[in-house]
């Protein structure tokens, strides 16, 4: 009698192991089904949340301008050592595209925390890469040296800032 005691409580721990292993491979099957799915929509999202790079970057760098010419201008009126020319537009540039590129990643991160980097970046990489084009071609047209190194200084700091912190404020998926 022992022994077929012993066989059945054998039994019945095989079996709610079995049920346990059992579950958790389904579980695992689900997970496998789910997870590729949310990536595309996270992806999806990231590149989506991305848009509105566009109007906020406009908007960072048009008061991040005002900002840097207040500094170039309290610079030149109040302090001893006075900035050539061309390094008032660099400040111009830097300050506004600074700010514009901070802007507009607190922008998209507002969107979405949880995003997937490369899906984020790639639209603003693009908008800066044509904006650089026409500066050079304005450049080429026109030849304003100080417009142009303003310009050139404003869309690197742009997409400097914005992808420093994307990355540096995000859960990256």
């Amino acid at each position: 009698m022992d022994m077929a005691t012993s066989k059945s409580k054998t039994k019945k721990r095989t079996t709610k192991k079995k049920i346990i292993k059992n579950t958790f491979d389904n579980f695992k099957k689900v997970e496998k089904i789910k997870i590729p799915d949310l990536k595309v929509k996270n992806k999806l999202y990231s590149f989506l949340a991305s848009i509105i790079f566009i109007p906020i970057a406009f908007f960072g760098q048009f008061f991040g301008g005002i900002i840097g010419m207040g500094l170039a201008w309290f610079n030149a009126l109040f302090t001893a050592f006075t900035m050539p020319q061309l390094f008032s537009f660099i400040t111009t540039g830097f300050v506004a595209g600074a700010f514009a590129g901070w802007l507009a990643a607190k922008a998209v991160l507002k969107m979405n925390k949880h995003i997937s980097y490369r899906y984020t970046v790639a639209l603003p990489i693009i908008v800066m890469a044509i904006a650089i084009i026409g500066d050079v071609s304005m450049f080429l047209k026109y030849a304003k040296f100080n417009d142009f190194i303003l310009r050139l200084v404003r869309e690197i700091a742009t997409i400097s800032l914005f992808m420093m912190t994307i990355k540096d404020d995000t859960q990256i998926a």
